[in-house]
């Protein structure tokens, strides 16, 4: 998700902040803190970071889960 909308924006020619121009974690970081809400014009950078939003929940539960099973094995 986060390839297609640095694409996006790069397609819209809208401004990035500062650390994000290259895509990669930064950029990806800045679409899950909704820093694309200042581009109305860019409709689909909402879609966008919502997924990556929940995504990001998805995994952060995930590793959660893993490392309570593996501490659970263990005991």
């Amino acid at each position: 998700m986060r390839i297609l909308a640095y694409r996006e924006h790069l397609d819209r020619k809208l401004p990035f902040e500062a650390g994000t121009e290259n895509g990669g974690i930064p950029y990806g970081w800045w679409l899950m803190r909704y820093g694309q809400k200042q581009f109305p014009q860019a409709r689909a950078l909402n879609q966008f970071g919502n997924l990556s939003a929940i995504f990001g929940w998805i995994t952060l539960l995930a590793l959660i889960a893993a490392t309570f099973c593996f501490i659970m094995s263990k005991a």
